[in-house]
């Protein structure tokens, strides 16, 4: 049984996350190098101490909030996948690659992680913010009026304006 457990937790936590790796590499993606078991924490953890301990004023808000995805953007480029633990994730800083990836109906099953599934759902419950798919797309449909200046609002737009 022990040998069954054992199995499972070094196929997830290790083997997976390895093949994982490798089927992005092959795709274009780069990004930092992932530690085992935590991938990238412990990088990003030392980058906002260092960047914390810094007494240079700057107005470079991302720079100052998260140092390592700066750092990364500039060895990796705009699109690079940095790990949490044993989940990838896309970070996306280029607008034409954003807005080709979504416009194809594959961007539509993207989904969100399961890491932030599991805890938010409590707190958001199936809004808009949880909710994926033809569900999300409803959703979006149904509060999309109330977003948009349109007819009534554009009376108050002039006055103002």
């Amino acid at each position: 049984m022990a040998a069954i457990v054992m199995g499972r937790l070094l196929f997830s936590w290790w083997i997976l996350p390895n093949l994982v790796n490798k089927k992005l590499q092959a795709n274009g993606f780069s990004g930092p190098k992932p530690s085992f078991p935590f991938g990238n924490l412990n990088d990003m953890k030392k980058k906002k101490k260092s960047a914390d301990s810094s007494s240079i004023i700057s107005h470079d808000i991302h720079f100052t909030a998260f140092p390592y995805f700066s750092r990364w953007q500039k060895l990796h480029g705009k699109v690079f996948i940095y790990w949490l633990g044993t989940e990838p994730f896309l970070y996306i800083a280029d607008p034409e690659f954003l807005k080709k990836m979504t416009a194809d109906i594959r961007g539509k099953g993207w989904g969100k992680p399961t890491v932030f599934k599991n805890d938010r759902e409590p707190m958001f419950g199936n809004g808009l913010v949880m909710v994926e798919g033809e569900e999300w797309v409803r959703h979006r449909h149904v509060i999309t009026p109330a977003l948009i200046l349109s007819g009534q609002l554009e009376g108050y737009v002039k006055l103002n304006g």
